[in-house]
């Protein structure tokens, strides 16, 4: 840039090439990230927010609800509780559909700061999504735990592999894909949108959060399959893509209903599920209030 003055000592700015490029580079930026921003106006959830799965895994199936169901004031951050109610059925041997009754836990504790989303665990907030992130970014979900022997490390570590815009009743949004890292104990796979958490399929026991990893690739994993199923908030109305009712499951036309006591509530070590029928249950299944499997039974008594 150089200055020019005339006789009447004016003075005149002559811009040479390069400096007006980059001043227009500066406008397109600064016009493009004025579009991003007012595309995407909210980028977590409203109070009142309710998700619904379909899931499938090995010879079970059912739908999961997922909901934001109060507010939680932690380390001086606004956080919304989120807890998971799990249906479960199965076929028995004729043919018929058993249902295994709902379980219900706290799915998982988040808050909001700009483009990221955290999530608590072990009295720590970690990141789970940061929708502003660029491919091959990575951020720890976990440092405090580890599983399986040797073969799970210390850090649980996810990394983007895919970002891009998806339109959702006429609104464009922003996504990303996270895949695990190496050895990290505990896993998040699948694509998550802002505005709305788990988008379309996830291969793990949780369609949200961080759930744990055997890191042992000869081993067996039962990881459920789930498919979004629907969304809503107190701001955004019910977004259905398939049409079909959000608690549908495994097409039931009709369902037998086991019945079994569990005492005593509460527990300290030992515990007795008495069932009224074992012949309908074949396994047993025990999960933490995370939903991380603690045990797997076989069933070969009423008790």
């Amino acid at each position: 840039m150089s200055f020019l003055t005339n006789l009447t000592g004016d003075i005149y700015v002559n811009m040479d090439r390069n400096l007006n490029f980059n001043l227009m580079k500066l406008i397109f930026t600064l016009l493009f990230f004025s579009l991003v921003s007012s595309v995407n106006a909210q980028v977590w959830v409203d109070q009142g927010a309710v998700w619904h799965f379909d899931y499938t895994g090995l010879g079970v199936g059912g739908f999961v609800k997922l909901e934001y169901t109060s507010d939680t004031l932690i380390e001086g951050k606004n956080c919304q509780k989120i807890e998971s109610t799990k249906s479960t059925f199965i076929h028995d041997q004729n043919g018929d559909i058993i249902s295994f009754g709902t379980s219900t836990s706290l799915s998982g504790i988040t808050y909001v700061n700009g483009d990221t989303v955290f999530y608590r665990r072990n009295n720590r907030f970690y990141v789970l999504y940061n929708f502003g992130a660029q491919i091959g970014d990575t951020w720890i979900v976990d440092t405090l735990s580890t599983g399986n022997g040797n073969l799970c490390g210390d850090t649980s570590m996810v990394q983007v592999v895919d970002t891009g815009i998806v339109n959702i009743s006429g609104s464009n949004y922003r996504f990303i894909t996270l895949d695990t890292v190496g050895n990290s104990p505990f896993q998040l796979i699948g694509t998550f949108v802002e505005r709305f958490g788990a988008y379309g399929n996830s291969y793990i026991s949780d369609p949200m959060f961080p759930t744990q990893n055997t890191c042992d690739p000869n081993s067996f994993e039962e990881n459920y399959i789930y498919d979004f199923k629907c969304f809503q908030d107190n701001s955004f109305s019910l977004y259905n893509p398939t049409g079909e009712s959000c608690e549908y499951a495994l097409e039931l036309d009709h369902v037998n209903e086991i019945e079994f006591n569990i005492y005593p509530n509460p527990v300290q070590t030992d515990f007795t599920i008495d069932l009224e029928n074992k012949n309908n249950v074949k396994q047993i299944q025990i999960q933490s209030i995370l939903g991380e499997v603690v045990g797997i039974y076989q069933v070969n008594s009423s008790k």
